[in-house]
């Protein structure tokens, strides 16, 4: 009996690190049955996904949105991977940072054909998240995001 309590007190604590681990130093956001890694440089804002979701985890296409009052909203278009932004693209004030990311930051010095998958994916993203919204019956919402996936294809033309 007390090797199967010590096997049992090792896999309890096996998941607590795995739970914490999955996402690194970032701290986890969202809610409990689709959390993500809270990219460190966008601060206290409150964030928002909207997209698949896989063991728990948001995973897959989707829209991350990031709100404070009084200040600009910072808005990712892409593939999220176990709760990680992947690929895509971030749009905020300052432009667009386009690729693969690392920690929630855009990876430094990537082919041209990352670039344009980034802009492809982030595309996609927001033309199914125009379809959730036009399917709830917010067409204003459904339409801007419509515009906004078509302005995301056109960067790399």
């Amino acid at each position: 009996m007390r090797f199967f309590s010590a096997i049992k007190i090792l896999l309890v604590l096996g998941m607590v690190f795995v739970g914490q681990g999955f996402l690194g130093a970032q701290e986890a956001a969202g809610r409990k049955d689709c959390q993500f890694a809270r990219p460190p440089q966008w601060g206290e804002r409150t964030l928002s996904w909207d997209g698949h979701c896989q063991a728990g985890r948001a995973h897959g296409l989707g829209v991350l949105r990031a709100y404070r009052k009084g200040d600009e909203t910072i808005v990712f278009y892409g593939r999220m991977e176990q709760g990680e932004m992947a690929l895509g693209v971030i749009e905020s004030r300052d432009g667009y940072q386009a690729g693969r990311f690392s920690d929630g930051t855009v990876m430094p010095e990537q082919p041209r054909e990352v670039i344009i998958n980034a802009f492809d994916q982030a595309s996609a993203a927001a033309r199914a998240f125009s379809q959730r919204l036009r399917k709830a019956d917010n067409e204003v919402s459904a339409a801007y995001y419509l515009r906004k996936s078509q302005e995301l294809a056109r960067q790399m033309d």
